[in-house]
């Protein structure tokens, strides 16, 4: 989910699992979104009603990332 500066829920992305792990944007501009998930806890019912469950999802959304600062150590 996005939150607006002032702490209201802005724009939600599903996904087709429940267990999301992380996420972070990516290709060279930063504008595209790579979720990752889990299928680590799941019962074999589980895991037949959410099969992709452990994948790696890539959303575009309307904004893009910014890169990250430089370690100064």
């Amino acid at each position: 989910m996005r939150l607006t500066p002032g702490g209201d829920v802005d724009c939600v992305v599903a996904v087709a699992a429940s267990q999301v792990t992380s996420c972070t944007f990516g290709d060279p501009d930063l504008t595209a979104l790579y979720i990752t998930t889990a299928a680590g806890g799941l019962s074999p019912a589980g895991l037949r009603a959410e099969p992709h469950a452990g994948g790696l999802f890539r959303v575009d959304p309307d904004v893009g990332g910014l890169p990250l600062g430089t370690y100064q150590g």
